[in-house]
C-alpha cells in the first residue's frame, strides 16, 4: 500500500489477496452475519451498476442520507469505485435547506437508505434508496465478473481525485465545504499502521457513517489492514447524526478487539452498565484499544478512561480538524492523559506556532473549500501552513496541549489571555449540576461566570431565574472552589447562578450540521445588567481589604 492508494485500490488490493477473508461482521437480531470480501465485492458492484444507471458520473455529487452504518459502508466503497462524491446532509432538514444545498454543490442525485427515504420524499425529492443487503451465495462467476468491472472503473481515477465533501464546523458562523481527496484518507490508514492500533487480527468496532470523517478514516483502516468492521445492529441508531449507540450484549457477541468511538458512546455504555450490572467491565474482554477519534478535552469521561487503563486497555487520543483528516496529532501508545493533551505530530506533519496558533503543512490537508480558491490566502499561509485557528502549548517532551479557540481568546484589562471557550467546556463537562456557562473577560477587570445550573429544592430565585447569593453563600462558595478545580486556577473571580437556560434566540442552527451554535454577543446583551452588577461585586469583593 502507498500513499497514492485510493479507497477503492484498498479494496481491491485486500479482495485479490484476501477474498475469503470477512470483512463485515454485523448484528442482525439474535445473530451474527460475516460478510467476506468476495460476498462484499458483488454487492459493491450492483451499485455501482445504479449508478451509473442514474446517470452518475466521476466527479458528480450526491447528497448523503443515509443513516445506516452498513448501507454508509457500502456506499462509500461504491461511490469510491463510480467516481461519485458524496456531501453528507441530515434527513430532517427542510425542504428549502435541501434545495439550497442541492443547488450550491450541483448535486445530481440524493442517496438515502429505507430508514431515511421518507423524510427526503417529504421535503420533495425523490432518492437513490439502497438496502444493506449482501448476500452469501453469489455464484464464483459473479465474483470474477465483480473483480473485473471494478477494476475497470477503478483505473479512471487517482489519489488525488476528490474523495467527499464535508461541512466544517461553523463555529465562526461562516461554515464552509471541504473537497476531501483519496489521499487524506489513505493516509489515516498509515497513521493507524504507524501507531501500531491496528492489524489483520483486529475487530473494529464502526459505529459513524463512512461520510463522517472518522468513519471514511475506520473504514480505509480496516481495508488497508484487511481488518473486520463489526457493525451493531441498527436498532441501536440513537443519535440524529448516525452515531450507533451500541448495547452491552452487541459488544459481547462482536467481540470487537479495537474500539473507535467518540466519548459519548462512552458514557451510553456506562449509563446500560449501572442499570445492568455496576460491577462488571465497561467494555468486553476483546476490547485492547479505545480510540477516541479527534477530541481535545475528555473531562467528563475522565474516570472511564482511567478504568479503561487500569485494566490495560491501550487509550488513545488525537487533534484534528475538518480540513485535516482525519488527525495531525496523535498519543502513543499508552500515553494518553486527561489533562488536555492531544499527542504528538504524526511523521509526515510539519508544523509551527504563531502567537500558540497551530500551524501545519501535511498531505492530510484538504485540497481546498467548495466554490473557492484552492488555496485561501485567509487559511493558508505564503509557505502553505494551514492556520488551524487553534491554539496550543508544547511541553518540554514534545507533548501538544490544547489551549482553546484563538477566535475565542481574549485579554482581560490586565492583559491576561483567556481562553474563553475551552475554559467554559472545562466547567460545564467538569462540574455535573452545570448545564450551560457564559464567561465573559474581553477588556474586563478579571473573569465572571455565568452559569445554568441545576435547581435545588427549596432555594429562592429571582424573578429572571437567579439564586440570590446573600441567601445560599455556601453553594456559590462550593460552586466557586469547583471552578477553580477544573480550571485548574482561580482565574475566575465572580460567579452567578441561575436555574434557567439560556435563551433560544441565542442559538443557530446550520443547515448541513446536526449542532447548534451559541452567539456570545447575543447572550452578553441579554444579561448585560447581570454581568454589571457581577462586576461591581466582584471588584468590590477584592478591593475590601476584610473580604476574603
Amino acid at each position: 500500500m502507498t500513499n497514492e492508494a485510493t479507497v477503492d485500490f484498498l479494496f481491491r488490493d485486500a479482495l485479490a489477496r484476501f477474498p475469503e477473508r470477512v470483512l463485515l461482521r454485523v448484528a442482525r437480531g439474535a445473530a451474527i452475519l460475516g460478510h467476506t470480501y468476495r460476498d462484499v465485492s458483488v454487492a459493491i458492484c450492483e451499485r455501482v451498476d445504479v449508478l451509473r444507471a442514474a446517470g452518475l458520473q466521476p466527479g458528480d455529487v450526491a447528497l448523503a442520507c443515509e443513516e445506516d452504518v452498513l448501507v454508509s459502508v457500502l456506499l462509500a466503497i461504491a461511490c469510491a469505485h463510480a467516481g461519485v462524491v458524496l456531501l453528507p446532509v441530515p434527513p430532517n432538514i427542510t425542504a428549502e435547506q435541501f434545495q439550497a444545498i442541492r443547488l450550491r454543490v450541483n448535486a445530481k442525485a440524493i442517496l438515502a437508505d429505507p430508514m431515511t427515504a421518507s423524510s427526503v420524499r417529504a421535503s420533495g425529492h425523490e432518492p437513490l434508496v439502497f438496502d444493506d443487503v449482501v448476500l452469501a451465495s453469489y455464484t464464483d462467476e459473479q465474483v470474477r465478473h465483480a473483480a473485473r468491472a471494478l477494476q475497470h472503473v477503478g483505473r479512471q481515477h487517482d489519489a488525488g481525485d476528490v474523495f467527499q465533501l464535508a461541512q466544517s464546523s461553523g463555529t465562526t458562523g461562516k461554515p464552509k465545504i471541504v473537497v476531501r481527496t483519496h489521499t487524506p484518507i489513505v493516509r489515516g490508514a498509515h497513521a493507524l499502521a504507524f501507531h501500531e492500533c491496528a492489524g489483520s487480527a483486529e475487530r473494529i468496532l464502526l459505529i459513524l457513517r463512512t461520510t463522517r470523517a472518522l468513519g471514511s478514516f475506520v473504514l480505509a483502516a480496516a481495508l488497508a489492514r484487511a481488518a473486520e468492521l463489526a457493525i451493531p445492529a441498527q436498532s441501536a441508531v440513537a443519535s440524529p447524526a448516525g452515531v450507533l449507540e451500541p448495547t452491552r450484549e452487541d459488544l459481547e457477541r462482536l467481540a470487537p478487539t479495537y474500539l473507535a468511538i467518540m466519548p459519548q458512546t462512552l458514557r451510553s455504555l456506562d449509563r446500560q452498565r449501572r442499570l445492568a450490572d455496576p460491577a462488571s467491565p465497561l467494555v468486553p474482554e476483546s476490547v485492547r484499544v479505545v480510540y477516541l477519534g479527534p477530541v481535545s478535552h475528555l473531562t467528563r469521561e475522565a474516570h472511564l478512561l482511567e478504568e479503561l487503563q487500569r485494566a490495560s486497555i491501550d487509550v488513545r487520543s488525537g487533534y484534528g480538524t475538518s480540513e485535516i483528516s482525519p488527525f495531525c496529532l496523535m498519543t502513543r501508545r499508552m500515553a494518553w492523559s486527561v489533562d488536555h493533551a492531544c499527542g504528538t505530530p504524526l511523521p509526515d506533519v510539519e508544523w509551527r506556532l504563531e502567537d500558540d496558533e497551530l500551524c501545519v503543512r501535511s498531505p492530510g490537508l484538504m485540497r481546498g473549500y467548495f466554490d473557492a480558491p484552492a488555496r485561501p490566502e485567509s487559511v493558508f499561509d505564503t509557505d502553505g501552513f494551514f492556520r488551524t485557528g487553534d491554539c496550543f502549548e508544547v511541553r518540554p517532551g514534545g507533548e501538544f496541549v490544547y489551549l482553546g479557540r484563538k477566535a475565542d481568546a481574549v485579554r482581560t484589562q490586565d492583559g491576561t489571555l483567556v481562553h474563553l471557550t475551552h475554559l467554559e467546556e472545562l466547567i460545564e463537562w467538569g462540574i455535573d449540576d452545570v448545564a450551560q456557562v457564559l464567561l465573559v473577560a474581553a477588556g474586563r477587570p478579571g473573569v465572571v461566570a455565568l452559569l445554568a445550573v441545576d435547581a435545588d429544592e427549596g432555594e429562592a430565585h429571582a424573578a429572571d431565574g437567579f439564586l440570590d447569593e446573600s441567601l445560599h453563600a455556601s453553594r456559590y462558595d462550593e460552586m466557586r472552589r469547583r471552578i477553580a478545580e477544573v480550571v485548574g486556577s482561580d482565574l475566575v473571580r465572580g460567579v452567578a447562578l441561575f436555574n434557567r437556560r439560556f435563551p433560544q434566540a441565542a442559538y443557530r442552527s446550520l443547515p448541513l450540521d446536526y449542532k447548534t451554535y451559541r452567539d456570545r454577543a447575543t447572550l452578553e446583551r441579554v444579561y448585560a445588567g447581570r454581568i454589571e452588577a457581577l462586576y461591581a461585586s466582584t471588584s468590590s469583593r477584592h478591593d475590601d481589604p476584610t473580604s476574603s
